[in-house]
């Protein structure tokens, strides 16, 4: 049991941090990444919907790295992946950009991970016990 929650909670760790960058650098941006501004335009021109992503990025990574709520933020920050993988990696391996198929596989897997978190919960080794 020890074992599993060790790794329940690397995984949160790691899938933590993934997205706590990632929230920021579209909030804020450079050198993080583009900003709202430039990820608005990524996402059908939308302030709104940049703005959804990069909070619920930022917010879902808080709840991974400190294991509370974990079950609704890894079903938003599992949908935000769904977006990824329809809207920018599939359309990228049909138009045979370069890289894209691994994009695709990255994103699976960050998927797949967010799933399996959102499934056995974030173990016993959070800030929340009960």
């Amino acid at each position: 049991m020890a074992r599993t929650n060790a790794g329940l909670l690397i995984m949160r760790i790691g899938l933590g941090i993934l997205f706590l960058i990632a929230g920021l650098g579209k909030m804020i941006g450079a050198p993080l990444g583009p900003g709202i501004a430039g990820f608005s335009g990524m996402v059908w021109g939308s302030v709104l919907v940049a703005w959804l992503v990069a909070l619920g990025e930022f917010f879902g990574s808080l709840s991974l790295l400190t294991g509370k709520g974990m079950t609704y933020a890894t079903a938003w920050l599992a949908l935000i992946m769904l977006g990824a993988i329809f809207m920018v990696a599939v359309p990228g391996v049909m138009q045979g950009a370069p890289m894209a198929l691994i994009k695709l596989l990255e994103d699976t897997v960050v998927f797949t991970g967010l799933i399996g978190l959102m499934l056995t919960g974030p173990g016993t080794l959070r800030m929340n016990k009960e």
